[in-house]
């Protein structure tokens, strides 16, 4: 088999791929690598580690960018739309400002032409990573999918102490719909695999998290000194000094953004979040019990859940106005910001929320699952909040693309156009026993976490764990698309 492994500058994730990569070759497989840029090996001083078998995509860029030319078979493809998770981040980060708009349609073109070259030249037969979060990423599931190679995203579901694979991140809810259709039709559930484990879950939900939040890097509560002014921030600089020195003509080609201006403007906006929040807590209003309300959770943005499954809806204002004016007379809209989020908007952001007549602004710090409990429902994009409702039994709106819209509780908006007549008509949600949607969403993932620590955690690697899942999973999807196998 041949695989693409594609690696950028994301915190810790080369030495966990490379392990991966390295596991794989010894397996006898084709391995190669797909790379931002060269700083990103030398960030974890392992250059000559990436001199065979890999490409990085400034160097390519760099080479490219004056003759790059749009192929046609990709004309069905929207590649704005693939661009945009890219797009929203620059705006977030101030790293738009010096391009041009020539710059940013060729660099849309040289994505697909660079992972074109790379996976048709070499007969790639999955590519790996984590689930579709950017445009170099995106790029490269797009170029896949033409090819029919396997995507292979390893991702953090909902469940603690498991991980998942997605192969589409657009529609990753069809096996966990057939498996939940098939469930609901059995009688009793303890003979099959993952119950005992679900069970659990149910009897302890209240308190459990999911993996990604036990150690929430962005809880408000986090100290900009210790997260900003620490050995590995200097180390950061000094390197990328080093790169610009060594390749002095591919900076401007590292199209993502300078290490320098990212970590200049990301030090720059914690330290606004920083001195905004105590005044965020003044906007923050008091539930009260005998409130009739939907609950909205604002997303932390920029991120993948929102500029990847639903880019016409990353603007939460505009959401929250577009509900609350659709709400029966007498309803209320509670919208409870993500804590991983509270305090990067601008005041004025919490101020206009507030001044919506039927919207309550609830504390980012308030009991989510506890205000699930006591509303009616809830309206979201595609937060892990639509997920909890399911398994307290309260009806979802989704607005994206999100695992769980097949639920029978779920109703998946297209507009507001509706939305009042729906929430008018609404009763209460009929009870669906939550044990076999749990079960169904057990089966679609895997025991193990994965963990991008310092040091990286390759105890998912052990004893070929990973591998062997990751080569059944490329070895059923060869056999199933009746493609052949090298």
């Amino acid at each position: 088999m041949n695989y693409l492994i594609i690696i950028n500058r994301a915190n810790n994730y080369l030495p966990f791929y490379r392990e991966l990569g390295q596991q794989l070759t010894m397996n006898g497989n084709n391995v190669f690598y797909a790379l931002d840029s060269h700083l990103t090996p030398m960030l974890y001083e392992a250059e000559e580690k990436f001199t065979v078998n890999s490409y990085f995509f400034a160097e390519y860029l760099e080479s490219n960018y004056s003759n790059c030319q749009f192929d046609e078979k990709y004309k069905d493809v929207n590649i704005w739309g693939m661009y945009f998770s890219d797009f929203e981040r620059s705006n977030y980060y101030n790293l738009n400002k010096s391009k041009t708009k020539e710059y940013l349609r060729r660099i849309n073109i040289c994505l697909l032409n660079f992972f074109d070259s790379i996976i048709n030249k070499h007969d790639i037969n999955a590519v790996i990573y984590e689930n579709v979060s950017n445009s170099f990423v995106h790029a490269s599931y797009v170029v896949a999918k033409k090819a029919n190679a396997k995507y292979i995203g390893l991702s953090f579901p909902r469940l603690p102490g498991r991980f998942e694979i997605i192969d589409n991140p657009f529609d990753n809810s069809e096996l966990i719909k057939q498996e939940y259709n098939s469930l609901r039709e059995m009688p009793v559930f303890d003979c099959l695999d993952g119950y005992e484990y679900c069970k659990k879950y149910l009897d302890n939900f209240l308190t459990t998290q999911p993996d990604y939040m036990v150690n929430n890097t962005l809880s408000p509560k986090i100290n900009i000194l210790s997260r900003y002014l620490k050995l590995e921030k200097l180390k950061l600089f000094v390197i990328s000094f080093r790169y610009m020195l060594k390749y002095p003509n591919q900076i401007k080609y590292v199209y993502q953004g300078s290490p320098f201006k990212i970590n200049f403007e990301s030090g720059k906006r914690i330290l606004k979040r920083k001195l905004r929040i105590p005044f965020v807590d003044k906007f923050y209003e008091r539930t009260e019990s005998d409130d009739r309300y939907y609950l909205y959770p604002i997303h932390y943005h920029p991120e993948s859940s929102t500029s990847v499954l639903a880019r016409d809806y990353v603007n939460d204002y505009e959401n929250v106005l577009k509900i609350a004016f659709n709400l029966p007379f007498g309803t209320l809209l509670y919208v409870k910001e993500h804590a991983s989020n509270v305090g990067f908007p601008a005041l004025s952001f919490y101020r206009n929320l507030k001044a919506i007549p039927n919207v309550r602004l609830i504390s980012h710090s308030a009991d989510t699952k506890h205000l699930i409990k006591n509303s009616i429902g809830v309206i979201t994009v595609t937060s892990t909040v639509g997920y909890e409702a399911i398994i307290l039994n309260k009806k979802v709106y989704t607005l994206g693309k999100v695992f769980y819209d097949f639920h029978p509780l779920v109703t998946k908006l297209s507009s507001f156009d509706n939305l009042f007549d729906l929430l008018n008509d609404e009763g209460s949600a009929p009870y669906y026993e939550p044990l076999p949607f749990l079960l169904a969403y057990y089966k679609s993932t895997y025991e193990g976490v994965i963990r991008y620590t310092n040091p990286v955690d390759l105890s998912l690697l052990k004893d070929n764990y990973l591998l062997d899942i990751v080569e059944k999973v490329v070895n059923v999807h060869y056999k199933t698309n009746q493609s052949p196998i090298d």
